[in-house]
């Protein structure tokens, strides 16, 4: 699915540097069940909330920390493991 898709884009971008040594990084990230119009606003975490982890982790690209983020999965700030068992260290 998704995760495994950012995973290979990850890998091979990687590998894809431009010359002037400007990189792609990607990250996935889970805003939660967030509540918009798609779900007639059912969901249990307001909308805000949700992009936080993803305005977050566009900060972190622009300082330079985005390319050690590229091919994570992230959910409520913490990185999670790709099989979506336990939040990682």
């Amino acid at each position: 699915g998704l995760i495994a898709l950012t995973r290979v884009m990850a890998r091979d971008e990687a590998a894809a540097a431009t010359p002037d040594g400007l990189a792609v990084s990607f990250a996935s990230v889970d805003p939660g069940f967030c509540a918009t119009d798609q779900n007639n606003n059912q969901g249990h975490v307001p909308a805000a909330q949700g992009a936080t982890t993803a305005a977050t982790l566009a900060a972190a690209g622009d300082q330079g920390g985005g390319a050690g983020m590229s091919g994570r999965h992230f959910y409520e700030g913490r990185e999670m493991s790709w099989t979506y068992g336990v939040p990682l260290a």
